[in-house]
């Protein structure tokens, strides 16, 4: 009888050995890790803290929001009644606790058996009834189910049973390292009587109370015979009675008895052993740690046998602590080393390690290590987890789900979760790869697994918004700001407002977001501003956001801008030829309301070479008579043109010029203008602009045969131009224009043109590349390319033609340098009209001589030609300092009745220091020949 007992109280110590075991591993594999959606959070492995696996991609583009609620079941799925067997045993109430892991083993699929045979396994050696144990216990393992945890716990009953036989055949199946272990361990015998102990009559007490004693005899007998635990007699019979306690609740009456006996100095090692394991189940690991280290360090002569079963206990309680809820990461890693000094093979100290290399964004050591794992543990729902969010932070979101597919669990809410979020990874890719219709079918598969996911929702709305379905992806914007207050939504917000053609809305939006008390909402708004060409705003609402190293900071700074070049025009000389020598030298400031204001003066030297003495032009008919020249034609002038320009960014961006056309000459300065209000996709301008074809049409010139002066030709019309993508990458343009062109003493001519183009763009390294075709047409009803009186000295075909293909090159803006750099070939016709010599009367046909009257009624006569067109021109900058950028530009062509080129420099002084150039055509494409479209 007294074997028999021996034996119960060994299955005892070791039933709380294993279960103290099975609480750290059972409760991670019972619940799991899950995904946590809102607010987000890295990859854990505690049971009680789920793993969040975020997207990182345009990390800069998405959020989430909290995880929506299930409605409540009438029955319990097998997940929470194993979560409510555990429970119950954790409390002690180890008959309900066995009643839940039957119900789980009823309703579960394979692997919720498993793990409620796991359960009732030791709620039956809770409860005394060791062949139950023993039945679950061996087919848990026998099935394969958690060997390191199942084996223990079956040998345990095994010895308690007294089944030798069975017995070492089971020792045979543990490592060789461990089994001596188990062959060698001898029945633990009760300690001998003291003869003088004053409380001997504990044991025959305890012996009285039968099975099962009620907590309150227990604690009656306890209070009787507390000498004898003070004595440290009877050890054997106080840890039963503990134990008692433990199983009906009222662990806090039996941690003083386990404390009391780990302090008796020569306490039998088998009830040490059993209360050291029972301690552990009932409080912090630490506690029983503490008082086992002051044991290594008092004991004396143990056996190799009980220094292997302090260090099992060690690990033990490395394990337990590892699984406690509310243990820091940096305390798990540091257990699970310590694990893993003493036994190399220990998979949940591996499985920890390989979730904190996760953790830490070394994803490929995640992944090798999980791979391992996942190669001796197949069956390891939270390894295959583990594998499955390596490949998914690696971008390897196919591979991801195959882990999935391949775990036989797509119903299992974690294995739903992965997939899920592999499914939004997949859709995101395909935004930024602008297959929105694969991106459309990923969104469905995830929104398919989660209905109400937050990040599904933000897939949907940026492949809406590819799409280019900007109200839809608007709404979805909104939403999700609404609900998560995330500044990131922000900018897309006003971005489909403004391409929504809601210009004026999305402004407005912007401007109450800069106004705003939150940084987040300026640097959003800074951020719209930049992308919509409004750098003085964008500034603003960088400062205001403390986004100091924005590419717009600093944007409103005063500037001075000095430009110089020389442009040159093939023609007659004295006549059409032309050079021009030009320096332009401007200053601008900005206001608060994105206003900027400039002020420039362009002095120039004309030269158009030397003339005849007796110069076809002006009033020639009177040369026929013999009339000598009264003046010589100008061939030579300095001049300077003002001008002051308003650019206003908002939603529709203007700038206004006024000024005059060149100060100096023979003809009267006439005033000159421009508007320009243009958005991203069209632009329109009304303007009076000189002619600065010939000195007689920029200038005008003197009549060498009379007194009298004309010249001095303006444009004066509208312009406008459409630009749309009919697909990714590809775009077409479409404009045109009127003009009325008019000058002293000139007769009235009317031009209009037309162009348009089409092609695609690359991306060349950063660069921006455009390869398309274009064709240019232009009509002036008189052809007015002559120098007598009457005429204008420019251009004016009947008609041009000009087509072919054109190739241009840009950087991107927002760095320390800009280049932009266009050419274009093609065919060119051209016909001109005949035209009179002499368009307007300028004198009395009345007293002319019949050679004069021959003369004066003569015509030119008109041509046509084709030939090869080319232009080309370009421009390049570089800041060499926060406060100093210098560059230079040039272009030839030939697409006329002339050859022209120019080329020039530049530079721009900051008042504040930049970052890069935020608006780079500013410097050369105002005031120079870049700027002029004949």
């Amino acid at each position: 009888m007294k074997l028999v007992y021996v034996l119960m109280l060994a299955a005892m110590l070791f039933g709380c050995a294993t279960s103290a075991l099975a609480q750290g591993s059972v409760e991670r594999s019972a619940q799991g890790p899950s995904v946590v959606r809102e607010p987000s959070a890295g990859v854990r492995t505690e049971s009680q803290e789920p793993v969040a696996v975020e997207r990182s991609v345009q990390e800069g583009r998405r959020s989430g929001a909290g995880q929506s609620g299930q409605a409540s079941r009438v029955s319990l799925s097998a997940e929470q009644l194993l979560s409510m067997g555990w429970e119950r045993f954790s409390a002690g109430d180890w008959k309900q606790a066995e009643e839940a892991f039957s119900l789980a083993l009823a309703s579960g699929n394979a692997d919720a058996q498993m793990r409620a045979r796991l359960g009732l396994g030791y709620a039956s050696l809770r409860l005394g009834d060791l062949p139950k144990a023993r039945e679950n216990f061996q087919k848990a393992f026998d099935a394969g189910y958690n060997v390191q945890e199942t084996l223990p716990a079956l040998l345990t009953v095994l010895k308690a049973q007294g089944d030798r036989e069975t017995l070492a055949r089971y020792i045979q199946k543990l490592p060789e390292n461990q089994r001596s272990q188990w062959a060698q361990l001898a029945p633990v015998e009760p300690p001998r009587q003291v003869a003088d102990a004053p409380e001997s009559g504990v044991r025959a007490a305890i012996a009285q109370a039968g099975n099962n004693p009620s907590a309150s005899r227990l604690q009656a007998i306890l209070s009787q015979h507390a000498t004898g635990l003070s004595a440290c007699a009877d050890a054997d019979v106080y840890l039963k009675i503990a134990q008692g306690l433990v199983g009906q609740g009222l662990e806090a009456q039996a941690k003083p008895v386990f404390a009391r006996l780990l302090s008796c100095p020569k306490l039998d090692f088998g009830v040490r052993m059993g209360a050291f394991y029972d301690l552990a189940a009932i409080t912090d690991p630490e506690i029983v740690r503490d008082s086992l280290h002051r044991y290594q360090e008092t004991a004396r002569g143990l056996t190799p046998r009980q220094q292997m079963a302090l260090r099992d206990l060690a690990l033990v309680l490395d394990k337990k602590q590892m699984g406690r809820p509310g243990v820091s990461q940096a305390t798990r890693v540091e257990l699970a080393r310590s694990i893993l000094n003493a036994d190399p093979a220990d998979p949940d100290a591996r499985a920890m390690l390989a979730w904190d290399a996760l953790n830490q964004g070394d994803f490929t050591k995640a992944l090798d290590s999980f791979r391992t794992l996942a190669g001796q543990y197949p069956k390891r729902e939270d390894v295959q987890l583990g594998l499955g969010y390596s490949l998914l932070k690696l971008g390897r979101a196919d591979e991801a789900l195959s882990v999935v597919a391949a775990s036989g669990k797509t119903d299992d809410p974690l294995m739903k979760d992965l997939a899920y979020q592999a499914y939004v990874q997949q859709a995101f890719a395909a935004v930024e790869a602008k297959d929105y219709a694969a991106a459309g079918a990923f969104t469905a598969k995830a929104r398919a697994i989660w209905p109400d996911g937050v990040q599904v929702r933000e897939a949907e709305a940026w492949t809406a918004y590819g799409k280019g379905d900007y109200a839809t992806a608007y709404a979805a914007f909104q939403e999700r700001y609404k609900a998560t207050g995330d500044s990131r939504f922000l900018s897309p917000m006003v971005l489909s407002l403004s391409n929504s053609g809601q210009r004026v809305k999305a402004f407005e939006t912007a401007a109450r977001m800069a106004a705003d008390q939150n940084p987040e909402s300026h640097k959003a708004a800074a951020r719209f501003y930049r992308e919509q060409n409004a750098p003085i705003l964008a500034a603003q609402a960088a400062k205001s956001g403390g986004v100091a190293d924005d590419c717009c900071a600093n944007a409103d700074t005063q500037m001075v801008d000095v430009r110089a070049f020389v442009r040159s025009k093939t023609g007659d000389s004295g006549f059409s030829r032309l050079t021009e020598w030009t320096a332009p030298v401007g200053y601008s400031w900005a206001s608060q309301n994105g206003w900027r204001v400039g002020a420039t003066v362009a002095p120039s030297f004309l030269n158009s070479g030397s003339a005849p003495a007796d110069p076809y032009a002006g009033s020639y008919y009177a040369r026929v008579s013999g009339v000598a020249p009264r003046n010589s034609l100008i061939t030579e002038a300095t001049v300077y043109t003002p001008t002051l320009s308003l650019d206003i960014e908002g939603p529709y961006r203007w700038r206004l010029t006024a000024g005059t056309s060149p100060i100096g000459g023979p003809v009267s300065v006439m005033p000159t203008f421009s508007a320009n209000v243009s958005s991203p996709t069209w632009e329109l301008q009304l303007h009076q602009k000189p002619v600065t074809e010939s000195m007689l049409s920029w200038i005008g010139q003197r009549d060498p045969y009379s007194s009298k002066t004309w010249g001095r030709v303006m444009r004066s019309g509208a312009q406008g131009s459409y630009v749309f993508a009919p697909a990714d990458d590809w775009f077409m343009s479409l404009g045109g224009g009127a003009e009325y062109l008019w000058g002293e003493h000139v007769a009235d001519n009317v031009g209009l043109k037309g162009n348009a183009s089409a092609g695609r763009t690359f991306k060349l390294a950063e660069n921006e590349l455009a390869l398309g075709v274009f064709a240019t047409i232009k009509h002036y009803s008189r052809n007015l390319n002559f120098y007598t009186f009457g005429n204008g000295g420019y251009y004016s075909p009947d008609l041009l033609f000009i087509t072919g293909p054109f190739v241009r090159l840009r950087s991107p803006e927002c760095r320390d340098y800009w280049f932009d750099l266009e050419g274009s070939v093609g065919y060119m016709y051209e016909r001109t009209a005949s035209a009179a010599k002499y368009p307007l009367a300028g004198a009395s046909v009345f007293g002319l001589s019949s050679a004069q009257l021959e003369e004066y009624a003569g015509h030119y006569s008109g041509k046509s030609e084709t030939k090869f067109a080319y232009s080309a021109k370009g421009e390049a900058l570089k800041l060499l300092s926060p406060y100093f950028a210098a560059g230079v530009f040039g272009g030839i062509s030939n697409a006329a009745d002339y050859r022209e080129a120019f080329g020039g420099v530049g530079m721009r002084v900051f008042f504040d220091p930049q970052k890069g150039f935020w608006a780079p055509k500013g410097l050369f494409r105002s005031y120079t020949p870049l700027d002029r479209d004949q």
